[in-house]
């Protein structure tokens, strides 16, 4: 056994060889970066645990930040510019956010079928959401879409919002309003 202990207890060593470690009080290591995790293993030394900054924690992977938490979130893929957040910092409204860091490339959420691409949800500038913008599939649904605003085609209103046929004018059945 080793025992070695500083004046307020903790035991102070470098490069000891451990097989097994059991411990039942706190376990501190230094705080780490990306490049050089503070919790990391010996076949894989930029692979790891460190401390982003005061209450961040980072996953490190190929000497990357790979994912980092707080107490509100979860985030994954800083390294690649573009990330998936699980989480807000508003414990009572918790979204899921998928973010991009600049404007060079559509973003979407792909859904697979196997290894068959099914459809995208996506954005490629400001304005529009867009399903199956590169994926060419139909789009079904046993229920309703409701656009409040009226619905375009190829950027030309075909229904307005007050449920008029922008084409000729015409009516559609008057429906209730919904809330």
């Amino acid at each position: 056994a080793i025992v070695a202990r500083n004046s307020v207890g903790d035991f102070n060593a470098r490069n000891v060889s451990i097989t097994n470690l059991f411990a039942t009080g706190e376990v501190r290591s230094g705080d780490g970066t990306a490049g050089d995790p503070a919790i990391t293993f010996i076949s894989d030394e930029d692979l790891g645990i460190y401390r982003v900054s005061a209450n961040v924690g980072g996953l490190t992977a190929g000497g990357g930040e790979a994912a980092r938490w707080d107490a509100t979130r979860f985030a994954v893929g800083f390294s690649q510019n573009r990330y998936l957040q699980i989480g807000t910092g508003d414990q009572n409204n918790t979204n899921l956010r998928i973010y991009k860091r600049d404007n060079n490339v559509s973003d979407h959420i792909q859904f697979y079928n196997g290894t068959t691409r099914m459809g995208e949800i996506g954005v490629e500038d400001t304005t529009w959401l867009r399903i199956n913008q590169e994926t060419d599939k139909n789009i079904y649904t046993p229920r309703m879409i409701r656009a409040d605003g009226g619905f375009q085609v190829d950027g030309i209103s075909v229904i307005s919002a007050t449920g008029i046929h922008e084409g000729d004018g015409s009516g559609l059945t008057n429906l209730p309003a919904t809330s």
